[in-house]
């Protein structure tokens, strides 16, 4: 089963990779956050003062105010910016990234009429369903990766050159490690499942873009100051995304009947 798994998600990671446009679709997005986000908060904290009044933090975000009592005003924004307001971006990057690849899953292979090849092999449909996930999911997660890394090298090195460290702390951390890979998991999962009981590509990615709500309410919230990013968060949103994907591994196979699917 591992092997069939990984032969299905090999195949379609191949099959992505021939396509440069696909490619560029995929990696543009997180490349332009990661290198464009970091030098637009160095532009705009350039001239912090070295002392705030009374009068302008009483308007600050309350979770930017907490952190000035124990900071510096330019240390306290700088840690805000890269490490409270952004964080919850790339929790969203996983997800666009992959919504053409996923969407792309079961409805397109209908549209080239290769799901009844592929139905007609000697595969579980929970093998079918698991490899189908797997492949939009590796790209997803190496797309994030990547782009976090490039993100906190420039983070630093534009900290540093006013007298600031930032560094990726343990809600970073855990975000990266243990959050993104089973939201993508989940969300990749369920765009697989859209698009395997959608009558084409087009219709499968329309529907898949509403997955983006919850974590985009997330962003808003924490950009606003009133919700920062903990560990507790972070175990908790995985806790409840790796029950998504399971209930959709162990659902889909008994509701996707063949004969249906390919509809």
């Amino acid at each position: 089963m591992k092997s069939t798994i990984l032969t299905i998600a090999s195949k379609d990671i191949r099959e992505y990779l021939s396509s440069r446009a696909l490619v560029i679709s995929v990696v543009a997005l997180p490349l332009l956050i990661s290198v464009t986000i970091p030098f637009f908060i160095k532009t705009l904290l350039l001239n912090v003062p070295t002392n705030l009044s009374p009068q302008v933090t009483r308007f600050l975000p309350p979770v930017l105010r907490q952190a000035l009592l124990v900071m510096g005003p330019k240390q306290a924004l700088y840690w805000y910016m890269f490490s409270v307001v952004t964080l919850p971006m790339f929790l969203l990057l996983p997800i666009t990234s992959v919504i053409v690849l996923a969407s792309d899953s079961f409805a397109g292979e209908k549209e080239r009429r290769t799901l009844e090849t592929l139905l007609a092999e000697p595969v579980s449909l929970t093998t079918l369903f698991l490899g189908k996930t797997l492949a939009p999911s590796s790209v997803a997660l190496c797309v994030t990766w990547a782009s976090v890394t490039v993100y906190w090298v420039l983070a630093s090195h534009y900290a540093s050159v006013v007298g600031v460290s930032v560094t990726p702390n343990l809600v970073w951390v855990t975000a990266m490690l243990v959050v993104v890979p089973t939201i993508t998991f989940a969300n990749v999962g369920l765009v697989a499942w859209i698009s395997s009981f959608s009558k084409g590509f087009k219709e499968a990615q329309q529907l898949s873009g509403i997955l983006i709500l919850p974590i985009a309410s997330i962003t808003i919230v924490s950009a606003t100051g009133n919700l920062a990013p903990s560990v507790t968060l972070n175990l908790t949103l995985s806790l409840i995304y790796l029950v998504i994907f399971l209930l959709l591994s162990t659902l889909w196979p008994k509701l996707a009947k063949p004969n249906r699917l390919v509809q």
